[in-house]
């Protein structure tokens, strides 16, 4: 399973396989284990969750060092690895190693922002000084908006280059001239600084996370995409893996309306009218009176009841007419095929929340394959990765098993849509260092004017130190507040 020094497998707890000493020779997926020559047909064969259960076993037999093993053990190690490679090739992915993009973490906390449209409240030791001191003293009188030059301020460009912050820059300015704050602010303040400022701009209540996109995230709007454009074929590839028909319907409905995938958040729906659905809903005081047994369910009734949070009055029902087990169907995730730590890789960093780079993956390759070689290094404030899966075919959008078959591959640079879209984020393109070097400027500026005309008694300071050390304050000190003194005259 992913290593110790995965941050995906940390954040999701993802479980590490079974130790190997227990007994698993009647399980299914160990003929991959100990067939040689067929292995890959018996692997291809095998439902996705004894596909997930061999692929544990091979990686963790992969990862095993040789030193000091006997012939046939290092055979087993030395075939395992052959396998696990034969099996993410057969699957398009291929191990990369050695990547070194180092993008900053500011960049990286821009771009999740950017991704999913929201922003947590952000806690008091990320804010600067600057920041508090400005939110905390307004100014006696309210300026217009157009006095707040939010396009240049420093770290603000580094925001503007995805389109979602471009759009919401007339919020910010009302809200930074109903509050009366100085519009010198802008030109101080960091990244967690601006990221606070759009929480406060659009939070709603005592909510700790604000949602600023005036539509879809770009998450989301993928996921509508590839229901609304490729629903069929999915429902084909949930079909053909023998998923209920009643999920795959609630999947695509909750897909197309909602940007939803995760199977926590999906209801399953009948498709037509029951018995059953038509009483719940008679005693939920709901007019049936234009239903019948069979006909099939309004999607507007679906979407009404989901937005009303009545949902559970579709739940499909098994034949003893008890709720179908959630747990028994997949759920899918939003993979970054260029992983928002490597986009430094990329033209332009608004390019990692493209559509087309964008992969919707089964839950479990994606927490076990995908980010189970991750290897993320963080240091002096940047982030890369030194080991990653990647992707044989950089088209590749769906992913419900490790078949061809099974998998979508779309060119969405082919969209009209796209094209234009990078065209203007083209326009925007800046460099993180060149805007955190302004920022510097400034506030070195903004410190030597705030300190310009004040006398310090440098002398009693030393004195003052002494008392407190009981006079021990060596001489280079001493020397050192005396240097300052001239240099203040």
């Amino acid at each position: 399973m992913a290593q110790k020094g995965s941050k995906y497998a940390r954040k999701h707890h993802v479980e590490e396989p079974q130790d190997l000493k227990e007994d698993f020779e009647e399980e299914a997926f160990m003929q991959v284990i100990n067939e040689d020559i067929s292995f890959l047909d018996i692997f291809n064969g095998l439902p996705l969750s004894e596909q997930i259960k061999a692929y544990q076993v091979l990686k963790k037999l992969a990862e095993t060092s040789t030193e000091k093993l006997k012939k046939a053990e290092k055979d087993l190690i030395m075939q395992s690895r052959y396998k696990l490679d034969t099996i993410n090739h057969n699957a398009g992915l291929k191990k990369e190693e050695m990547l070194k993009y180092p993008l900053s973490t500011d960049e990286h906390h821009i771009i999740r922002m950017d991704c999913y449209g929201t922003i947590d409240a952000r806690p008091s030791h990320q804010l600067s000084s600057f920041y508090k001191e400005y939110m905390n003293n307004p100014m006696s009188k309210k300026l217009p908006m157009k006095s707040y030059d939010l396009e240049n301020a420093p770290m603000w460009k580094v925001f503007r280059q995805f389109e979602n912050f471009r759009k919401i820059e007339p919020e910010i300015k009302r809200y930074l001239s109903s509050h009366k704050i100085d519009p010198e602010m802008l030109n101080l303040i960091a990244v967690k600084d601006f990221s606070d400022l759009i929480y406060q701009t659009f939070k709603e209540g005592s909510s700790l996370k604000a949602t600023f996109v005036k539509a879809d995230s770009e998450r989301n709007a993928f996921v509508k995409d590839m229901a609304n454009f490729y629903g069929n074929v999915i429902f084909d590839i949930l079909d053909s893996q023998g998923h209920d028909h009643r999920y795959i319907h609630s999947l695509l409905n909750a897909m197309k309306n909602y940007g939803l995938t995760d199977i926590s958040h999906i209801i399953i729906t009948e498709t037509h009218f029951t018995e059953k659905v038509l009483a719940d809903l008679k005693k939920a005081k709901i007019p049936t009176q234009d239903y019948n047994v069979g006909d099939k369910i309004p999607q507007d009734l679906i979407n009404d009841l989901i937005y009303n949070d009545k949902g559970f009055l579709l739940i499909a029902r098994d034949e003893n007419m008890l709720p179908l087990k959630t747990s028994d169907f997949p759920s899918f995730q939003v993979h970054h095929k260029v992983a928002v730590s490597e986009s430094g890789k990329l033209a332009a960093l608004p390019l990692v929340n493209y559509r087309n780079n964008f992969l919707l993956v089964e839950s479990n390759i994606h927490g076990v394959v995908l980010h189970g070689f991750d290897k993320l290094l963080v240091a002096n404030g940047k982030e890369a990765y030194r080991s990653r899966m990647e992707f044989i075919d950089t088209h590749l959008s769906f992913m419900a098993g490790f078949s061809k078959n099974e998998q979508i591959s779309v060119n969405w640079l082919d969209y009209a849509k796209i094209a234009q879209k990078e065209a203007e984020d083209a326009k925007y393109i800046i460099s993180y260092e060149d805007c955190l070097k302004e920022l510097n400027e400034h506030r070195i500026t903004k410190l030597k004017n705030s300190n310009a005309g004040i006398a310090f008694d440098l002398h009693g300071v030393v004195k003052k130190i002494r008392r407190k050390h009981k006079g021990q304050v060596s001489k280079t000190t001493a020397d050192y507040f005396k240097k300052a003194k001239g240099a203040q005259k």
